[in-house]
């Protein structure tokens, strides 16, 4: 587990990053953290940006996706709540990302209005998963998302979740009992306030660490595009 940490985050313009150009080929692998929530509709629609950031910069760089817990304890409550809300948004996530919801969320979950959001379970569960498999956790992190807001599962629904890590070779037994421990619940409130110390008031958020230096690429969504010559830049090797 990532220990909190002080940190000074750069809020450069993009455009002109000359100020990351502090790379030796000497330091450490880069760790692209990504700061996202299970139950943010935009960092669903964002899922298949990360994963194609994924795939074409595993090796240069590595992925840790922190969990945020943007919808706990006040906030928790059913989905009818936010339903008016959701009802909009949701079609500016699909216009601007190209994502689709399923009619399992829309009808169902949403339409009854019963469900009850929490992002908590969902979290641990991310928690659990990369104390068994750290190499795939983007893809896990994703299939968490699409579960709920494609597929209509119940952020509370435990059964399904145990199911769905077993998918990615995990013994369901094994998992079950990661998922109700203390250890994995006191590690997903260390995530919670890493994503703090990282600056995250929203998501997604991203931060890349470069040698021993913060650097961030991008609060709320971007595109594939800008994001990956964002990270181009941040790599860039010193310049004498």
């Amino acid at each position: 587990m990532v220990s909190t940490f002080y940190l000074i985050l750069f809020h450069l313009a993009f455009s002109g990053m000359s100020a990351f150009a502090q790379v030796s080929t000497s330091d450490p692998k880069p760790v692209l953290y990504y700061v996202y929530d299970p139950l943010c509709g935009w960092c669903y629609g964002f899922s298949p940006v990360i994963t194609r950031i994924h795939e074409n910069w595993k090796d240069k760089i590595d992925i840790e996706v922190i969990s945020g817990g943007m919808i706990l304890e006040g906030r928790v409550g059913p989905v009818s709540e936010v339903a008016p809300y959701i009802k909009t948004a949701y079609k500016r996530v699909e216009e601007a990302t190209g994502v689709t919801f399923g009619d399992a969320y829309l009808a169902d979950l949403l339409g009854e209005g019963k469900t009850i959001m929490n992002s908590w379970y969902l979290c641990v569960a991310m928690t659990a998963f990369k104390s068994f498999d750290t190499k795939n956790q983007v893809a896990f992190a994703s299939a968490l998302q699409k579960a709920v807001y494609f597929d209509g599962m119940p952020p509370e629904d435990t059964a399904s979740i145990v199911q769905l890590a077993s998918t990615f070779g995990i013994d369901k037994s094994a998992y079950e009992t990661a998922f109700q421990s203390e250890e994995i619940k006191y590690a997903t409130k260390q995530e919670f306030q890493f994503a703090e110390d990282l600056s995250a008031t929203g998501f997604p958020t991203l931060v890349i660490k470069v040698g021993e230096e913060y650097f961030l690429m991008a609060r709320g969504y971007v595109s594939y595009e800008v994001l990956s010559e964002r990270i181009e830049k941040a790599l860039q090797p010193v310049t004498k």
